[in-house]
């Protein structure tokens, strides 16, 4: 093999990676930005698996009793939450869900159920020995355990929420909290 010979041989072999690697280097914005297009596209599979959970949890909700008055501190709970969807819609699933935490923890409390005091750090559990009780309906624990699944997909990152589905979520949030308090009195 004479050294011409070498050389075409040796191109030939790199002359393509070079190639390739050339394209990427010039379009690379254009790559990257198709890459941020893809995970788009996933998320937005998740975002619409997230609606239609959220229209499925509304229609479960409409068999949950509760939503005749609203005592004050319900009604600026609300009035937070729709300020606070403005915003940070993710902020308000969030703190949607604190407020049903809050209020599951406070009918365990008011319930002559001897539990023990982790229990009600554990909202699932708590509403778990609820219903077992016969405190909570079973469309009020489905109603939960579908809330806690909606907010554990905000809480990871792994939807976009936009605003007028965070305001659905509080509104089924607040529909669970009122149902909760009114079978307590």
């Amino acid at each position: 093999m004479d050294t011409r010979t070498f050389i075409v041989e040796i191109l030939s072999a790199v002359i393509w990676p070079i190639i390739i690697l050339a394209i990427f280097l010039i379009f690379r914005r254009q790559i990257v930005d198709s890459f941020k297009f893809l995970k788009t596209v996933k998320l937005k599979d998740v975002q619409i698996e997230f609606v239609e959970r959220l229209d499925i949890v509304e229609k479960k909700s409409r068999q949950i009793v509760g939503d005749g008055d609203t005592d004050s501190s319900l009604k600026e709970t609300i009035e937070e939450l729709d300020r606070l969807a403005d915003k940070s819609p993710e902020s308000a699933i969030i703190f949607a869900w604190r407020s049903v935490e809050d209020a599951l923890t406070e009918k365990g409390r008011q319930s002559s159920i001897d539990l023990k005091p982790k229990i009600y750090d554990m909202p699932l559990i708590l509403s778990y020995y609820l219903h077992d009780a016969g405190l909570l309906s079973e469309s009020q624990d489905d109603l939960i355990q579908e809330l806690k699944i909606l907010k554990d997909q905000v809480a990871r990152g792994t939807v976009q929420v936009t605003i007028p589905d965070a305001v659905r979520y509080s509104s089924l949030a607040s529909r669970i909290i009122r149902s909760l308090k009114s079978e307590g009195k």
